[in-house]
């Protein structure tokens, strides 16, 4: 039987997992004290997976009055939701309403969607938990993402860029760097192996676009670029909670998308491949 112990005071929170699974034992993740330094919008990663717990993520979210994390799922995951200060609602799919406070917690089972919502006048600060539910999950050597991740991009997922010729600059790149592009005109290819997982592999693609594409819009830069990220979901949650505009979501075959921008105005590509 697992059970969770969370001590939250106003400088720190202490966060203890006790468990009989096999593979707590192998990471030996040490109790510890994590400061809560965040105070401003934004968001403050406290545990992120193993090798600091066995399978449980947590972080400091602080909403500003009005402001909302987005919608989400806990998908495969619980999540228990414990307010430092400031007051709020949990906001479920089908329109239920749970307030939270520094009085009261909130928890939301597996495959729950919902929203937090600073509902006061004051800033909302909150400490998130989350736990796979199914406690079958394979544990991996790397941080694993959960719902509200800070392990970001992963690596680099592709290299675009403009070129008054396209079909020229391949043939040069080909003839003089090697670099072969597909048949079907859309980049190149390089395949590589994880270092931490050698069994997992993955790709980054190579490609160059017209000078009249649109694709790179807003920004005015003849290139950009496309980090892969474990979990988009996660990531567009936090990047909102941190002020960031997240242009928009989109989701096909070949994996889920999200598009920002940089301070320079270099238009980023968000890219979770889909799972294997």
């Amino acid at each position: 039987m697992n059970s969770i112990f969370i001590r939250v005071g106003a400088g720190a929170a202490l966060v203890c997992l006790l468990t009989g699974n096999p593979f707590a034992q192998s990471a030996k993740p040490s109790a510890k004290s994590i400061p809560l330094r965040q105070r401003a919008p934004g968001y403050q990663e406290l545990l992120s997976g193993p090798p600091a717990s066995v399978r449980m993520k947590s972080g400091l979210v602080v909403l500003a009055p009005g402001k909302s994390v987005g919608k989400h799922s806990t998908e495969d995951h619980e999540e228990m939701v414990v307010v430092l200060s400031g007051r709020g609602q949990m906001v479920m799919a089908n329109g239920d309403k749970i307030d939270i406070s520094p009085e009261a917690a909130a928890y939301s089972p597996p495959g729950t969607e919902h929203d937090v919502i600073n509902t006061g006048s004051d800033v909302l600060r909150y400490v998130y938990v989350v736990s796979a539910a199914n406690s079958s999950l394979k544990p991996t050597s790397s941080p694993i993402q959960g719902e509200h991740t800070m392990k970001r991009v992963t690596g680099l997922g592709g290299v675009f860029f403009k070129a008054k010729d396209p079909k020229a600059m391949y043939e040069w790149y080909e003839k003089h760097l090697g670099i072969k592009p597909s048949p079907d005109g859309s980049g190149a290819m390089f395949h590589w192996r994880d270092a931490e997982q050698p069994e997992e592999t993955g790709l980054t693609i190579w490609s160059i676009f017209p000078e009249t594409t649109k694709y790179f819009n807003p920004s005015t830069a003849p290139f950009m670029l496309n980090y892969r990220v474990d979990d988009l979901k996660g990531l567009v949650e936090a990047l909102k909670a941190e002020g960031i505009t997240v242009e928009k979501v989109e989701e096909a075959d070949y994996g889920k998308f999200a598009w920002i921008m940089d301070p320079e105005g270099n238009r980023i590509e968000l890219w979770e491949p889909p799972k294997k």
